[in-house]
């Protein structure tokens, strides 16, 4: 699977995971313009295979230097390589925030490649859907719970059953969380209520 990459000298980025025997490396450089970033993650989405059939591997990284690029850091994620593969990624505020097959959401530092937290959402098996951030929280939905984390720790501030199957992942704003759910409804809890 192909690696992030970064041009020498900050320009643009591209890439994706990168299968270890240890587990699944990711590398992320920060782009400086939205519309960079909207073309890095389109382009670590299809080679990820969320967009259709993965792509074969890119570069290595003899390849890469020729052509003027560096990984910009590389780190390790908690997933079984045999069975766990990454399933969502979504870029929140300078947070990238990546949600395996089995249920565990990382946020990772996305200038530095530090991971923040990692934690089990829910349970593992059910499918858990694209998680929503704003500056204080995190929220997912895994089976038919939806689960709202503290951003800064992770740590599990609220969790409330869903009266219906959900329809997509959630959406957050300040004031509240929004689910769809399949029979047409949307949802929404008031985010006030919620302490850290």
């Amino acid at each position: 699977m192909p690696r992030f990459l970064e041009p020498a000298g900050n320009q643009v980025s591209a890439g994706g995971p990168r299968l270890t025997a240890s587990g699944i490396g990711l590398g992320f450089a920060m782009a400086r313009h939205t519309t960079r970033w909207a073309g890095c993650l389109g382009l670590l989405l299809l080679c990820t295979g969320a967009l259709g059939s993965p792509m074969p591997d890119i570069f290595s990284e003899g390849a890469a230097q020729q052509h003027g690029l560096t990984r910009a850091w590389f780190t390790q994620m908690q997933i079984d390589p045999s069975r766990g593969r990454v399933r969502e990624l979504m870029l929140e505020g300078g947070t990238l925030f990546m949600l395996s097959d089995q249920s565990v959401l990382s946020a990772i530092d996305a200038e530095t490649g530090s991971t923040h937290w990692s934690v089990q959402v829910g349970t593992r098996g059910f499918p858990t859907l694209t998680p929503a951030a704003n500056r204080r929280l995190v929220a997912a939905v895994n089976g038919s719970t939806l689960y709202v984390l503290n951003r800064q720790n992770g740590k599990l501030l609220w969790q409330k059953r869903l009266d219906g199957a959900p329809g997509a992942g959630p959406a957050l704003s300040q004031q509240r969380v929004y689910v769809p759910l399949l029979d047409g409804r949307l949802v929404a809890y008031r985010l006030k209520e919620i302490r850290d």
